[in-house]
């Protein structure tokens, strides 16, 4: 009974031993993976900065070899076109190309003149080309404005991806409609071309509101709000197109027009209008 007992204690210290040999062996393997993956981000980090230095250095290297063959062969920028400029202004572009007339022509660095221009507001994409023997051409394409972003009482111009192109003063732009909304920018250009499809219903928009991030109201010239469905909006807008052509609803006894039901037509109308139907008498 005693041996079985001692075998026993030793069988239970052998599996003691086991597991603590186990977990030692479990956490070397977890610092050695640690270990593995610092090395690997700092390895990776040390890479791209040499990645990144020897580009910088390969750049500026060729830059100053073209500068050296500009000079000996006398290559240096006498004239720069540019292409595509409405609304950017002459001095910011000017200030942001930096080019100097008279200084070798294989020296520009266009890649950082691109970097530069495309910083500007207007500008939505640019390309610039060495025309030898003396001349820059810069190609702008410059961004399309699509609506006035009315935001803490204050009108902003955006494009058709909804970038903000510069903060408005004064009357600027009243041609385009004002678009309200914490996400409207980023949705205007598809209601907006919806809208687009009934031209004459279209030339009275004055502003749209993006409605919980789902919907639109439509404000016309004379303050009639029309509320759009969620789907179907194009439908919704060549109905309400065909209908004032016939009856002329959008007139000035009108408040707003409901749109949000499938196959309904809720016209509200003004207090004034609405008592005198009421009256005996009348008929609607």
């Amino acid at each position: 009974m005693r041996s079985l007992k001692k075998r026993g204690n030793v069988k239970r210290n052998h599996q003691f031993f086991g597991w603590k040999h186990l977990s030692s062996a479990s956490g070397l393997r977890r610092r050695l993976l640690w270990s593995l993956f610092i090395m690997a981000f700092v390895v990776i980090g040390i890479t791209t900065f040499q990645v990144s230095y020897v580009k910088r250095y390969i750049n500026s290297a060729i830059t100053e070899v073209g500068r050296s063959i500009s000079n000996a062969t006398g290559l240096l920028v006498v004239d720069v076109l540019v292409n595509g400029r409405k609304k950017t202004k002459k001095s910011s572009l000017l200030s942001a190309s930096n080019i100097k007339f008279g200084e070798p022509i294989l020296g520009v660095d266009i890649n950082a003149i691109q970097d530069r221009i495309s910083n500007l507001p207007w500008v939505e994409t640019v390309k610039i080309e060495r025309q030898l023997p003396n001349r820059i051409i810069i190609n702008l394409n410059e961004r399309q404005p699509i609506g006035r972003w009315q935001r803490d009482g204050q009108l902003s111009l955006i494009d058709q991806n909804g970038f903000v192109i510069s903060i408005l003063t004064h009357d600027m732009f009243q041609n385009l409609p004002i678009i309200i909304g914490k996400d409207a920018p980023k949705k205007a250009q598809k209601i907006l071309l919806t809208l687009k499809q009934e031209p004459l219903l279209f030339d009275r928009v004055n502003a749209l509101t993006f409605v919980t991030g789902r919907r639109w109201d439509v404000s016309l010239d004379n303050k009639i709000n029309i509320k759009l469905p969620e789907h179907g909006v194009d439908k919704a807008w060549a109905s309400l197109a065909t209908i004032e052509k016939g009856h002329k609803v959008l007139g000035k006894d009108v408040i707003a027009i409901d749109m949000r039901i499938p196959k309904k037509f809720i016209i509200k109308l003004t207090p004034a209008k609405a008592a005198d139907i009421r009256k005996p008498g009348k008929t609607t």
